[in-house]
């Protein structure tokens, strides 16, 4: 579709508001069941008033399915009036996201003691787990970092010559 007939689409769909709103839902990236429970309408109000846009919007459809049809009507707008786009549950997933993390890590403080001791004993065998595996993986030249502290750095012992660049660094993180 041109941009001349995407144009008159537009303005064709404008002349419809209900149809309009929906539009931005769809391309908002909600579903159907909460445009229809955002604009109280019925479910199948709301499929026959999508239905329609892509009808308006010449999108045909070749497979079963909505969502197919959703992300060509996005591609669509994104190609000729990108600002019409927004994609709300990308940021709900992410926020949620972002939620589930932060109840993981204060549950996982909530269970374990803040005892020195512990710690240093857990980062010595994280320390000697990935010891192991370096050395497995053939990263078995060991040296030491100047001013790295507590780092110890790993590169292949026998590199072909485009693996020289490979090193890997490993550092402790619990210090009294």
């Amino acid at each position: 579709m041109n941009k001349q007939q995407f144009q008159e689409a537009l303005e064709k769909i404008k002349k419809a508001p209900k149809r309009v709103e929906v539009l931005q839902l769809v391309l908002d990236g909600h579903t159907n069941a909460k445009i229809a429970e955002l604009k109280t309408l019925d479910e199948g109000t709301v499929r026959k008033h999508i239905s329609n846009l892509y009808k308006n919007f010449g999108i045909k459809n070749e497979f079963p399915g909505d969502k197919p049809l959703k992300d060509q009507l996005k591609a669509l707008f994104l190609q000729h009036k990108p600002e019409w786009v927004r994609d709300y549950s990308s940021e709900l997933t992410t926020e949620i996201s972002n939620q589930s993390k932060n109840q993981i890590h204060d549950s996982i403080s909530s269970l374990v003691p803040s005892n020195s001791e512990f710690f240093t004993e857990i980062e010595e065998d994280l320390m000697s787990l990935a010891v192991s595996i370096l050395e497995q993986l053939g990263f078995d030249q060991k040296f030491k970092m100047n001013g790295g502290g507590n780092c110890v750095g790993y590169r292949l012992k026998n590199p072909g010559t485009a693996d020289k660049r490979y090193q890997l660094f490993i550092q402790g993180l619990y210090r009294d």
